[in-house]
């Protein structure tokens, strides 16, 4: 590779993925978005392996409170990569 090429790669790379100050807002929504359903789709699977025979009224608030729960959890991640570490 040459040196031109070198030099040409991490500027590319940095004006695709970072604004002049930080990574851009439409990354950060994609890295949430992928957070979010990863999550729901995992605890999709455990939850129907592990209560099978639940009924519907059950299903649903058990999926309820996980989909509150990984929203809390991705927003704390986004948060910290964010560097936003307390409320102030």
């Amino acid at each position: 590779m040459s040196d031109a090429e070198q030099f040409l790669s991490p500027s590319v790379f940095h004006r695709v993925f970072y604004d002049p100050s930080e990574l851009r807002a439409g990354w950060r929504l994609c890295i949430f978005l992928a957070m979010v359903l990863g999550l729901i789709n995992a605890s999709n699977l455990v939850v129907r392996r592990v209560l099978p025979s639940a009924d519907q009224t059950t299903l649903y608030l058990v999926f309820l409170v996980i989909n509150f729960v990984i929203f809390l959890f991705a927003s704390w991640i986004m948060g910290r990569i964010e560097g936003v570490n307390r409320l102030a």
